[in-house]
């Protein structure tokens, strides 16, 4: 993304910190500040590496000072802690804009609120994530790849919107095989649950402290599944049907790490499952 149209985003996005703003909003005082990250500098130095004028260099230096991004040592000019930080949150903030820019279609197509604001900020760990797409040979590849992730971990934090099919066979099996498991599920997605796997095994995973349910008393509009090695995300369409075409997915430890606050967040806000709090006829 080149800086005029990362300029251009920021600007639209007024919640965005106006001290970074300020960095950006002129190339020439990006550009020295730039410089000075990599090393600090004389001023005569730094007029050689940018090719900018002494007038400019001093005028922006000087604007930068004066906003704490750089402090002056003798000759020899030094980028704050301040300054190096907020550098930091623009590269990561550009980046996320990239992963925008790459997955382009399936952001724009879907609803992202459920991802949490702090998430969306931080979108540049999505980096090496891999979107998952039906395809007309293999329609059921993003179930099949969400399955696979499943089936090879021994731990596992699942959030469901929806009940496919073999969700309740496959979560069975994981109880009855001893995998630890953190499910969340909206209230009547889990008494449908409940009667897929089965009453008996559904305790059997609760006494043997191997299985954590939490449910919500309204819909949750996303996907989240996180194993040993991997974690995957499935979002709603803006049409308000969940898209079981598509799914990102990611084995880069950043990438679970993000997925895994999201999922932290929603159980935070769910209620712990107990048999004593429904009647079930099983």
């Amino acid at each position: 993304m080149n800086f005029q149209n990362f300029n251009e985003f920021i600007e639209e996005n007024h919640e965005f910190s106006r001290d970074i703003q300020f960095l950006v909003n002129s190339n020439i005082r990006f550009q020295v500040f730039t410089n000075l990250v990599n090393g600090p500098l004389e001023m005569r130095w730094l007029n050689q590496s940018t090719f900018l004028s002494y007038s400019s260099i001093s005028n922006n230096i000087h604007r930068l000072m004066d906003k704490g991004y750089v402090t002056k040592k003798g000759n020899k000019f030094y980028p704050t802690t301040k300054g190096i930080i907020h550098f930091s949150m623009l590269l990561d903030f550009s980046e996320s804009i990239g992963i925008v820019n790459d997955f382009s279609m399936f952001w724009q197509e879907h609803d992202i609120k459920p991802l949490l604001v702090e998430s969306l900020m931080e979108l540049h760990v999505l980096e090496n994530c891999e979107l998952v797409e039906s395809v007309p040979l293999d329609i059921y590849r993003p179930h099949n790849e969400l399955k696979n992730l499943i089936n090879s971990s021994r731990n596992l934090k699942l959030l469901f919107p929806y009940l496919h099919p073999e969700h309740p066979s496959i979560i069975k099996d994981l109880i009855n095989n001893g995998a630890n498991l953190e499910i969340l599920v909206p209230e009547d997605i889990l008494i449908n649950l409940i009667y897929g796997v089965g009453r008996e095994t559904i305790q059997k995973g609760l006494d043997n402290k191997t299985l954590s349910i939490r449910y919500f008393k309204k819909d949750v509009r996303l996907t989240l599944a996180i194993g040993d090695d991997a974690a995957a995300i499935g979002l709603f369409k803006c049409d308000g049907a969940y898209d079981q075409n598509r799914l990102l997915i990611s084995n880069d430890s950043e990438a679970i790490k993000w997925t895994l606050n999201i999922f932290k967040h929603y159980k935070s806000q769910g209620l712990n499952f107990n048999f004593n709090d429904f009647n079930l006829n099983l």
